[in-house]
């Protein structure tokens, strides 16, 4: 059936009831394991699996900025389109992120360059400075939790980053293969806090290793990184 997720997904809670069936843990503590699968799926999204990973189209305002997502833990990289592909935009900490109001609204202070372009310098051959982007740049205000961008000719890029993979509303899906791992990590940090003997957390924190390896060569694609080799080489010198 379409919608039997039996064989590929778990819930949340399925996977924690599983812990407490197959370990000592006891069903007092199902409140402590679900927050520790939690917080394991969460860490394993943010480093090894790319389940909590989200590509997003998002419209900055007329201060070129874009507020982020509630569910924003980390960028991965911010792209316009360019020649019918995506082209990724530079991070430039230069940027101010500086506003403030004027008539009820928010405007960038033109002493802090009111929004304009950063120059790219004059200059040919050896005179003209690098790391241009061409296409644009933006830096994050992490305390405002916010983009501001510089140098784009568009309203519209696609947002790259990573999430916890938790949602808070609706019913939350694990992808089986990361289970082991979750597991492992439920039972490495129950041992660390003495839920269970601490003696074992050597062991299932080898285990949790082993899991996290073993989700890497599953997120292996070899077709990728051959057509990766592939780019690289070129008949001619190449800069």
């Amino acid at each position: 059936m379409a919608n039997d997720k039996s064989n590929a997904l778990a819930t949340l809670k399925e996977v924690s009831d599983g812990i407490l069936f197959k370990s000592n843990i006891p069903e007092s503590k199902g409140v402590l394991v679900k927050q520790m699968v939690i917080d394991g799926y969460r860490e394993l999204n943010l480093t090894v699996s790319s389940e909590g990973r989200i590509r997003q189209l998002f419209t900055m305002d007329d201060n070129y900025i874009i507020e982020l997502p509630d569910d924003f833990l980390v960028m991965y990289d911010i792209y316009v389109p360019y020649d019918n592909a995506i082209w990724s935009l530079t991070r430039r900490k230069e940027i101010p992120i500086v506003t403030e109001t004027e008539l009820g609204a928010e405007v960038i202070p033109e002493e802090w360059g009111g929004g304009e372009d950063i120059p790219h310098g004059t200059g040919i051959y050896y005179q003209r400075t690098g790391g241009r982007n061409l296409e644009g740049y933006y830096t994050i205000d992490e305390e405002k939790r916010r983009i501001h961008f510089r140098n784009i000719d568009r309203s519209e890029v696609l947002l790259d980053y990573g999430t916890s993979g938790v949602n808070r509303t609706e019913t939350t899906y694990i992808p089986m293969q990361i289970k082991p791992a979750l597991e492992a990590y439920v039972m490495m940090e129950a041992s660390a806090y003495d839920i269970i003997p601490i003696k074992y957390h050597e062991l299932h924190k080898r285990r949790y290793e082993t899991q996290k390896d073993i989700l890497r060569i599953l997120d292996f694609n070899f077709t990728a990184f051959t057509d990766t080799v592939w780019e690289t080489m070129n008949g001619s010198y190449r800069r």
